[in-house]
């Protein structure tokens, strides 16, 4: 059983991201879906199980990644959910 590091998975589906994005004509995605934003980075990204947003936004471009939050939840997310990964 092959075990990918969390850095590895999230490399994979941001390259797999930006290669749609190129072709799409935009400059950037926002995810703003709790799901989505799981599914690039891991995070737990959700308070109220009942609501589909994310505590975080993620604005993703072909060179960079910016995560948007409340001031309660950004330590905890560059310390808990971001640390390691390249989201600003």
């Amino acid at each position: 059983m092959m075990i990918v590091s969390r850095q590895k998975e999230f490399d994979r589906k941001l390259q797999r991201l930006r290669l749609a994005l190129s072709g799409s004509g935009f400059d950037g995605i926002i995810l703003r879906q709790a799901r989505n934003v799981s599914w690039l980075t891991g995070m737990r990204t959700y308070v109220n199980l009942s609501s589909d947003e994310s505590i975080a936004t993620l604005v993703v471009t072909m060179s960079k990644i910016v995560a948007i939050a409340g001031t309660n939840e950004v330590c905890r997310l560059q310390e808990e959910e971001t640390s390691g990964l390249n989201i600003d």
